[in-house]
């Protein structure tokens, strides 16, 4: 933006508008504009729905470590928690006695009681034996150890329903609270006590404290020559000298829009700038460089927030944002990215000038061809 602005102030006024055929000149190391972020940023969302009932602060608050940022009311859950306790004491109970009730069961084999005895079966004779017209009492005693085998599973298996359905809830409390991940400081507060929220919804978002970073985009082609861990020098504002930061991270993949790289440096531990000040980042010049496309100031159309210009496309103009470099010689200015040499933009063209404006030729016509300002 500071680029831009004396770019702006430091355009020639020109007579009328012209057009100007892109060319190359000798580049010298860019300077290129980013913004502090932090190191780490993280946005809390609601795990549950609820309704808040604490919030730890707005915008600035600092907060430390595992402390409550933001809690939802817990009635309900609590209640429900309740009720899943007494129904654990219950299964729990019930479990107990199906353990004792099977012991029973086992307990009531005796070899030696007339019912277990084969030659107490002498009224009953081969009958007996063979189980027809009375019940076997070996079996009978086997199906009622069964039965209370069979008992004792199903208690145990609501004995650990009703423990589960107890940690569910617990996990519905837990998810109640939002705490910090880290020491850091509040950038924006997005609910207030009494709000209503659902699962999903942002509550706050906050950042790390200590360490910052810069983030900028640069040419794809730029890029292809940083390497990460490499020092580069960094101009940040409210602070008298660069400091060197560090490259730490390099987006594999460009803006196929831009053709521009998102990169991160990392600043000095004992640098803390305000976090989303303004930082320039100082390049160094390689040879494939040595050669860039640049253009007349005068080609920036005025009042636009990023520097734009009108290019010349089968005699109509469309407009080009474009990504600039160093000033030279000349009122001239790198452009690092979105035009290439041989194209054609319009120069001086007036206050309002938008995508279709061509300049008026000698005859007074708008110019449908385009040929270089000397």
């Amino acid at each position: 933006m500071m680029l831009l602005a004396s770019l702006a102030c430091a355009q020639p006024a020109l007579a009328s508008p012209g057009i100007y055929k892109v060319k190359e000149m000798q580049g010298v190391g860019s300077t290129l504009g980013g913004y502090v972020i932090p190191r780490y940023e993280v946005t809390l969302s609601a795990q549950a729905p609820g309704r808040v009932s604490f919030v730890l602060g707005g915008a600035g608050t600092p907060v430390t470590q595992d402390s409550v940022l933001v809690r939802l009311g817990e009635a309900g859950l609590l209640a429900k928690r309740a009720e899943a306790v007494a129904s654990f004491y219950s299964a729990q109970a019930a479990w107990q006695n199906s353990i004792d009730q099977y012991g029973y069961q086992l307990r009531q084999y005796n070899p030696m009681s007339s019912w277990m005895n084969p030659f107490a079966w002498g009224g009953q004779g081969m009958a007996t034996l063979l189980g027809r017209g009375v019940s076997s009492p070996m079996a009978s005693y086997a199906a009622g150890v069964a039965n209370r085998a069979a008992d004792q599973t199903i208690a145990r298996a609501k004995l650990e329903s009703a423990r589960a359905r107890i940690h569910q809830i617990d996990a519905a409390l837990r998810d109640t609270v939002s705490v910090a991940p880290f020491n850091g400081v509040v950038l924006s507060k997005n609910v207030n006590v009494g709000d209503s929220v659902q699962p999903g919804q942002p509550l706050m978002t906050i950042a790390s404290g200590g360490a910052r970073q810069v983030e900028l985009r640069v040419p794809d082609a730029m890029a292809a020559q940083l390497r990460v861990g490499q020092a580069l020098w960094v101009n940040l504002s409210g602070v008298s000298s660069a400091i060197a930061g560090t490259v730490a991270e390099i987006d594999p993949q460009a803006d196929p829009r831009t053709h521009t790289v998102t990169l991160k440096l990392d600043l000095p531990t004992d640098v803390s700038p305000r976090l989303g000040s303004y930082a320039q980042v100082v390049f160094p010049s390689h040879d494939r460089y040595a050669q860039v496309p640049v253009v007349p100031m005068s080609a920036l159309l005025p009042g636009h927030s990023l520097p734009s210009v009108l290019v010349i496309k089968n005699g109509h103009s469309q407009l080009r944002v474009l990504r600039l470099g160093e000033e030279l010689q000349g009122g001239l200015v790198q452009v690092l990215a979105g035009l290439h040499a041989g194209e054609t933009v319009i120069v001086s063209p007036p206050p309002g000038a938008a995508a279709g404006y061509m300049p008026p030729t000698s005859s007074g016509k708008a110019a449908g061809g385009a040929e270089p300002v000397k």
